[in-house]
């Protein structure tokens, strides 16, 4: 279905949605996650603009950047721009931020403080009186980063393949995530 400004999605436990945007992008969010779709557009020099909000939990994201593409993801009061090619997970529960950079370079900010992430970082921060973006190399990758990770290289290779007439079933074809076998969701955003 497509996602039009506005939208906000959220997951239930055991549920998971991934969207896909007209370049290729995507956002996956893990269960008990919520993302607002604020503002999807075009750009008037071109490109896309999208701007997103994760109110809670956690998103996974693979941004393909063409020129002048703009994306910019709010998780609590901060801000996190890809550049380029990126992929980044970000996790926000109560008042505690982390930002792992798998490919690429990414910009964090809020109204303190500014940090350029790149491939391997990790950006942690507490969000109390005066908290810092803390900066680390120690990336913790689990169930969901590997569900992520297989699910990107079978889009890879679905890619590749001309669905023969008839064959419009993709939902049979995606892998569950761990146990949570009962919904899984592709949805198309407009933008990007």
């Amino acid at each position: 279905m497509p996602i039009e400004q506005g939208v906000s999605i959220a997951t239930a436990r055991n549920s998971i949605a991934e969207v896909q945007f007209e370049n290729g992008s995507t956002v996956r969010i893990g269960e008990l996650s919520r993302v607002d779709f604020s503002e999807m557009g075009s750009a008037p020099r071109g490109g896309y603009v999208n701007r997103l909000s994760l109110l809670v939990g956690l998103a996974t994201l693979n941004f393909v950047s063409k020129r002048r593409d703009e994306f910019i993801l709010t998780a609590g009061t901060a801000m996190i721009k890809p550049h380029g090619k990126a992929e980044l997970r970000v996790d926000l529960s109560h008042s505690r931020l982390r930002v792992e950079v798998f490919n690429g370079r990414v910009d964090a900010f809020d109204s303190n403080q500014s940090q350029q992430l790149r491939k391997n970082q990790v950006l942690a921060c507490d969000y109390t009186p005066g908290g810092a973006f803390q900066i680390t190399n120690t990336i913790q990758k689990d169930e969901w980063d590997q569900w992520v990770q297989m699910r990107n290289q079978q889009a890879s290779l679905d890619a590749y393949q001309s669905p023969a007439p008839g064959m419009y079933d993709w939902e049979s074809d995606i892998v569950p995530f761990g146990g949570m076998g009962s919904f899984s969701a592709i949805l198309a955003a407009d933008g990007f």
